[in-house]
């Protein structure tokens, strides 16, 4: 299996081979790799064995993420050791503590069913536990008061707490389909369509900087909570769909923002409906054929909606998919969001047959719309060679680089946000995409 995969993450080229780049690659990017290493370094091993080492355990726990489709999540647990910066610290004894605000400690009976097993009573303790320093035991509720917070709530103590943005949903019959829809704020309308498998609730780190305007999300069909399609459709159709939302809407005429598969969407939206686009900001998007195509192993990771089931994949993935930290993609509100609502898998593989083979060179000169295009320098699945074609051949657009991979409007909103913003309101940024 483990040949299978490196196959299909490698293309045309010997597995040995693509095992060397990911453990090279992994210890640039992973303090947990890099410690694998040294610690197969101090062991003896000479830096081929131990980069073939560390190959082994990278390849064997994308193995195990693509074999148990049903355990994404359990996986976490069990790919610790490359998936987090520091070592997983050891649990604390399940020790139950149930003190009191004075008084002796009394005995507690355990269960039957460990008196079954021959469990001691001893493992069950009023007042603090032995092994807890009384500092700690103070943090954890003083006075010994409180049951005893394990490691693993520990650890989720320190991690950033989730989002609890709620957006305004409401659900709008399109045709023969029901979309998750969204209208948040008042003024100009925006229309914001995301990348393939992602859902509403990502959006927000671009809605929070996007004050004064009327931003109209949706969950494409088969993504968050809006229902599959009956029958695949071509991004042709996903248009059309996205004309009738209009209209149920009451929307004559909206700015467009297209991040990633949605910016190809959002091509296709301005070239079917030109009337209804009044400008187009495409981001980390490509023209599909005639563009620069990603690395062979970057389509094959892309070709599993994994990533939206599990975190431990999206971190073993993001520096290969995106071009990001594993932390920054998957410990984060929109790898939270994420996670929270995945696509289903007809719905991901519909978006996937919508795009394959679909090209806009043909008719990108024909655009009207004033156009910003958002390209990332470090972008590995939407190349930066592709946002320069795009503002080169669409008449009049702006291109504007952020030095980031391909989620950094999601990343680093600060950077990417400001210029959407006055692009929109009519000032003039960027550079003319006909001088790149």
């Amino acid at each position: 299996m483990h040949a299978v995969v490196l196959r299909r993450c490698g293309g045309n080229r010997r597995p040995v081979d693509t095992c060397r780049q990911w453990a090279y690659s992994a210890i640039t990017v992973s303090p947990g790799a890099r410690a694998h290493y040294d610690r197969r370094r101090a062991a003896g091993d000479r830096p081929e064995a131990a980069l073939r080492n560390l190959a082994n355990k990278l390849v064997g726990q994308l193995d195990h993420c693509l074999r148990h489709d049903g355990a994404y999540r359990q996986a976490d647990a069990w790919l610790w050791p490359l998936t987090r910066p520091v070592p997983r610290p050891r649990p604390d004894p399940p020790v139950w503590h149930m003190g009191q605000e004075s008084g002796s400690p009394s005995s507690v009976s355990p269960s039957p069913a460990c008196q079954q097993r021959g469990a001691s009573t001893s493992r069950l303790t009023i007042g603090p536990p032995a092994h807890v320093p009384p500092s700690v035991n103070a943090a954890r509720g003083g006075k010994g008061a409180g049951v005893t917070t394990s490691s693993r709530e520990s650890r989720s103590a320190k991690a950033p707490p989730p989002s609890t943005w709620e957006p305004p949903i409401r659900w709008v019959r399109v045709g023969t389909t029901r979309l998750r829809v969204a209208v948040i704020g008042t003024g100009p309308p925006l229309l914001l369509i995301n990348g393939i498998g992602a859902n509403i609730e990502m959006w927000e780190p671009v809605v929070r900087r996007l004050p004064g305007r009327r931003l109209v999300l949706f969950d494409v069909p088969g993504t968050g909570q809006s229902p599959p399609l009956h029958l695949p459709m071509r991004l042709r159709g996903y248009a059309k769909l996205v004309v009738e939302l209009l209209d149920e809407l009451g929307i004559e005429q909206t700015d467009v923002l297209g991040y990633s598969w949605g910016g190809a969407l959002a091509q296709q939206l301005a070239h079917q409906a030109p009337s209804r686009v009044r400008s187009l900001v495409l981001g980390a998007t490509m023209p599909g054929l005639g563009g620069e195509p990603p690395a062979p192993w970057v389509f094959a990771l892309m070709a599993t909606p994994a990533r939206y089931y599990s975190k431990t994949y999206l971190r073993l993935s993001a520096p290969y998919i995106f071009g990001s930290a594993p932390g920054k993609a998957a410990d984060s509100a929109h790898g939270s969001a994420r996670v929270a609502r995945p696509p289903s898998v007809l719905g991901y593989f519909q978006q996937l047959s919508a795009i394959t083979g679909w090209s806009s060179r043909r008719w990108l000169k024909t655009l009207t719309a004033p156009t910003l295009v958002l390209g990332g320098a470090r972008d590995p699945l939407a190349r930066p060679r592709n946002a320069r074609i795009l503002a080169r051949l669409i008449p009049g657009a702006r291109l504007h680089v952020v030095d980031g991979g391909h989620l950094f409007l999601l990343e680093q909103p600060d950077d990417a946000c400001p210029v959407i913003e006055s692009f929109l309101a009519g000032r003039e940024v960027g550079v003319p995409g006909a001088g790149r």
